[in-house]
């Protein structure tokens, strides 16, 4: 019996790093949302305070934006996210015309399975 109870043991384990693992990039996903959607409603995000928001490092924000910057340009998007040395923030430049709201759908539809297309591998 003390076998099976290892043996049971080490498999709920594994569960249970594996689940803790998914819930990570789940987490990751919805902050990245989140941090494309609060930028185009035009906020400025100072990375320290995002990072302490979500309990993350400033490193990990970074990673964020850098994924943000790589859909826009596989997307071809007419935007940047760019950074505000002045204000030490990052921001959205959307054209005057502004920015069609199909775009932003398209954008964050992409920005969703860049995630979750991690989540499988």
């Amino acid at each position: 019996y003390g076998f099976l109870f290892f043996d049971y043991l080490f498999k709920f384990i594994l569960q249970l790093t594996y689940m803790k693992e998914r819930c990570e990039y789940m987490e990751k996903a919805h902050r990245v949302l989140l941090l494309f959607y609060r930028l185009l409603k035009g906020e400025r995000i100072h990375k320290a305070n995002f990072a302490f928001e979500h309990h993350v490092t400033e490193r990990s924000v970074e990673r964020d934006i850098q994924t943000i910057r790589n859909c826009l340009e596989e997307q071809h998007a007419n935007m940047s996210l760019l950074f505000d040395r002045k204000n030490e923030s990052y921001y959205l430049s959307i054209p005057k015309h502004g920015f069609p709201y199909s775009s932003q759908v398209k954008i964050l539809r992409h920005l969703k399975e860049t995630e979750h297309s991690k989540t499988k591998t």
